[in-house]
């Protein structure tokens, strides 16, 4: 629902209250008051929610290239060097992430539009909770250098990724809570014990 048409509603909702208020004793106008205030409070907090998945949705959309995401920001992401809604492979790495000093690249694929089921938690029964997204996808496999810990290493991408505006939705790290069907869907590799 649109914000103008709640405060649409919770106009009409108070007008409603003080015609109420006029007539009513006034123990039963405080509490219709605070009926309506109460209802005038949730109103407003789902609609915050709701802009707030709607913002969150459309910013994952971008990040994966999706048709869907609006002109203007795809226009502001070419403009800071970014391929934007281009369906032309760019090659090298990703323009949103440079590589951790030292790896090198092993494997990159690039798809213009395709569906990706990104993983977004674990069922009790150990496997992968995922959602469905559409729209271009790029992937880069890099050979870490063996100097450096995973845990050192993705903390750099994630300090990376939280300074444009990127947030976790889900993890998994440690061999003992990676779960098997993990690596079919997203074509992870999984070496070792200390897998992030």
């Amino acid at each position: 629902m649109p914000a103008f048409s709640t405060i649409s509603r919770l106009s009409t909702m108070f007008a409603c209250a003080a015609l109420l208020a006029v007539t009513a004793t006034p123990a039963a106008a405080q509490g219709i008051f605070g009926d309506i205030k109460r209802a005038a409070e949730q109103a407003v907090k789902r609609e915050t929610t709701r802009k707030t998945d709607e913002t969150i949705t459309q910013a994952t959309r971008c990040a994966m290239g999706d048709s869907r995401c609006q002109a203007e920001t795809s226009s502001t992401a070419s403009s800071n060097g970014s391929q934007g809604g281009s369906s032309v492979d760019p090659g090298g790495d990703h323009p949103l992430v440079t590589p951790y000093a030292g790896s090198v690249r092993n494997d990159r694929k690039f798809e213009a539009y395709t569906d990706y089921r990104r993983i977004i938690g674990v069922h009790k029964q150990r496997h992968v909770i995922t959602e469905m997204l559409e729209g271009k996808l790029t992937s880069i496999v890099y050979n870490n250098p063996k100097e450096r810990s995973t845990l050192e290493i993705i903390r750099n991408y994630q300090q990376a990724l939280a300074a444009r505006g990127f947030r976790i939705d889900y993890q998994m790290s440690g061999g003992e809570t990676w779960v098997d069907n993990a690596r079919r869907i997203n074509g992870m590799i999984q070496y070792g014990q200390d897998v992030r």
